[in-house]
Order: structure tokens, then C-alpha cells, then sequence
């Protein structure tokens, strides 16, 4: 009976300083993890849409969380864009309090990756002012691909250059028009999905600074009018 007790005794003890190893291993996890700094905090700064259309309307939500010892105001939402719009569910934010803010961008005529920026702009109640940057991008898959995107010419020499045109998101297109917005350059369709460029140096003089372009207009439903720019070195 003595040696029972002698084991009950020892199982407990066991148990005991196991239990004291586990309540310190907690306490040097909880010392060692570092303090939250202050800030108006989100996990997820850049939201990253993915492939996207042209005229696409895309929508995202970011969890703000006040992690300020302080409460803080909104003070405004400055969008980098008129083609993005922003929402919140609330101006006020109490210490270790959400927010949510909902975002609306139109992608418009943009081509590749693009996106649109927002910042947060806030005041603690000490008067210290402060704000968060928030995005969203995305690639952007237009109606109409085109190559090259712009095309280069040698000063003083006659040189003509072709412009290429390929099924994007819309599946068929006609090209309608094409034309240049300087004396310089000359354009032709050339076939159903090409634009062939010529440039004219007696006409183009060095001191100029205008910025010539190829305008082609297409039947594009969201970018009827593509503007390609043309470079002379």
C-alpha cells in the first residue's frame, strides 16, 4: 500500500511540474511575440483581382481595425480616380474597433496591369493625423490586343511600320479608321486587321514638340478609339 501511494505521489508530482513547464512555455511565447503597433491596420492592403475585362465595374472591402491606444476619426477618402468610388461603414473608430470600406473601380478603357489607389485619411483624438494606403489592381484583358503598342522611327530617314491587331475579349472587331494627328506620318489599313504607319521626315522638324499618335477607331464596345503613340529618335 505504502509503494501505491509512493507512485500516486510521484504521477502527481509529474503532472504538477509538467503543467508548470506548460504555463511558462505560454508565458515566453506571449513575452517573445511582439507588440502590435500602433496603426489603422488591415491584412490585406492591395486587393489583386486577378484577369479582368474592360468596362469591368469590380467591387472590394477592406477590414480596417483601429490598433491606435486611441479613438480616431475618418477624416476623408481620397480616390485616385473619378473612376473609383468609396464607402464606409463608419467615420469613428474606438480602439481595437472595425471598419469596413467598400470599394467601386471602373476599369474603363485601361489595358494590362492597372489599378487604382485610395488613401485613408484619419485623426486620433490628441489631434495627430495620420492616413492608409489601399489598392486594387488587376490585369486587364482589353476588346482589342495590339503590336506593337508604339513604334519608333529614325530622324531623317523614310521608314514605314505595321501595326498588328488580334482578338482580345471581343472575339471579332473591324477596324473602321485609322489616321495620324501630324503631317509627318501617313496611315493606310492594310488588310482586315493591320495599319501600316509611314513616316516623312521633310515634314517632321526636330525643334517639335507635339506628341504625334495612330488613332485607329475599331468597333471595340468599351475602347472604340485606340491611341497609339509614335516616337522619332
Amino acid at each position: 500500500m505504502g509503494l501505491m501511494q509512493g507512485l500516486l505521489v510521484a504521477r502527481l508530482w509529474l503532472l504538477v511540474v509538467a503543467g508548470l513547464a506548460f504555463l511558462g512555455s505560454l508565458l515566453c511565447v506571449n513575452q517573445a511575440r511582439p507588440p502590435v503597433p500602433p496603426e489603422l491596420w488591415t491584412d490585406q492592403p492591395v486587393c489583386d483581382r486577378g484577369e479582368l475585362s474592360q468596362g469591368e465595374k469590380v467591387h472590394a472591402t477592406f477590414d480596417l481595425v483601429n490598433h491606435f491606444p486611441q479613438p480616431l476619426e475618418i477624416t476623408k477618402v481620397v480616390t485616385g480616380c473619378t473612376c473609383s468610388k468609396a464607402e464606409l461603414s463608419t467615420k469613428h473608430v474606438e480602439p481595437d474597433d472595425h471598419l469596413l470600406l467598400t470599394v467601386s473601380w471602373k476599369t474603363g478603357t485601361a489595358r494590362g496591369r492597372s489599378g487604382t489607389d485610395l488613401q485613408v485619411v484619419f485623426q486620433l483624438a490628441d489631434g495627430t493625423r495620420g492616413s492608409k494606403i489601399l489598392g486594387i489592381q488587376g490585369d486587364v484583358v482589353p476588346d482589342v490586343v495590339y503590336d506593337p503598342t508604339e513604334v519608333v522611327f529614325i530622324n531623317g530617314k523614310v521608314a514605314s511600320a505595321t501595326v498588328h491587331f488580334y482578338p482580345g475579349r471581343q472575339k471579332e472587331f473591324k477596324i473602321r479608321k485609322a489616321f495620324c494627328n501630324h503631317a509627318a506620318f501617313v496611315a493606310h489599313l492594310h488588310g482586315d486587321e493591320s495599319v501600316r504607319v509611314t513616316f516623312q521626315p521633310d515634314k517632321w522638324l526636330a525643334e517639335d514638340r507635339s506628341k504625334p499618335n495612330l488613332i485607329v477607331e475599331t468597333d471595340s464596345l468599351n475602347e472604340p478609339q485606340m491611341i497609339l503613340p509614335l516616337r522619332v529618335r
